[in-house]
């Protein structure tokens, strides 16, 4: 399977553009996904500001690298539907993943691994 996002970030489009024809010319189907990295849209200046912190770098820096945009957040069905409306083939082919995918996890209380300690050790040495 073949990946595409639509994110609004550099080169994004001239890579759907070119890896389109060789999935189709190969049989190779396409997904389409969304290259989650925060929760809301309204949370992408705040990822912003600990991505500058984590660099070294300031918000107004004309040379820092911006990998992230505002389109990384965790979309709707709606919205992901509404995103690749024209190509609702790889939506179809991403909830066929989906529906092979089974995951449960609690996510009240703490779950830290258990070191045994030897009956014998000494904690004072």
């Amino acid at each position: 399977m073949i990946e595409v996002q639509k994110t609004n970030r550099a080169d994004e489009l001239d890579y759907i553009a070119n890896i389109l024809p060789l999935a189709t010319a190969n049989g190779i189907p396409v997904i389409a996904t969304n290259d989650v990295i925060f929760s809301n849209k309204e949370d992408y200046d705040i990822h912003e500001t600990k991505v500058c912190i984590n660099t070294g770098k300031t918000l107004n820096d004309p040379n820092r690298e911006k990998k992230f945009s505002d389109e990384q957040f965790f979309k709707s069905q709606q919205q992901m539907f509404d995103l690749f409306k024209d190509s609702e083939e790889f939506l179809s082919n991403t909830a066929e993943i989906a529906k092979q995918c089974n995951v449960s996890f609690e996510s009240k209380g703490y779950f830290l691994p258990e070191y045994p300690v030897p009956k014998d050790h000494d904690f004072n040495s």
